[in-house]
């Protein structure tokens, strides 16, 4: 079964097409080609459109370039773990520091502002200090060295 985006883009809105035209990061290419088409064949002009897409875009840049915040009880637990040698703690001060996204343009962000990312940092290097420091202590008792 082919799937002709030309059909199904003829059976929609112009709302609805000038929508996947302005999400245009959502759709394969071929669909994008035949909802510009078919705004071309209903004679609508794409210049406002284009316009709309680049306020967009700038605007998701400047918020996946900021980053959100972590959630200070996650933080707090995830820090909690990691003194403890677990790996609820390691994982959870990963995922704080290393984490990205990817814009609808394809450029990578981090998901963190930079202070979550410092807290998920510190839990990271904590969670495995303390993590090889019990193993190394386990090995010796049980060693007996």
């Amino acid at each position: 079964m082919t799937l002709s985006f030309s059909e199904l883009v003829r059976t929609k809105s112009t709302d609805e097409l000038k929508l996947i035209l302005l999400e245009r990061y959502k759709y394969q290419p071929e669909m994008i080609t035949a909802v510009t088409d078919e705004l071309s064949i209903r004679a609508i002009d794409l210049s406002e459109l284009t316009a709309q897409r680049e306020i967009l875009e700038e605007k998701e840049k400047e918020l996946l370039s900021v980053g959100k915040n972590g959630n200070p009880l996650y933080i707090f637990v995830c820090f909690a773990a990691s003194l403890v040698g677990g790996f609820a703690g390691i994982i959870g001060g990963y995922i704080y520091a290393f984490s990205k996204t990817i814009s609808g343009e394809g450029e990578e962000f981090y998901v963190y502002n930079n202070e979550t990312r410092l807290y998920g940092r510190i839990i990271f290097w904590v969670g495995n200090v303390v993590f090889i420091c019990s193993l190394f202590l386990s090995v010796n008792r049980y060693f007996g060295l």
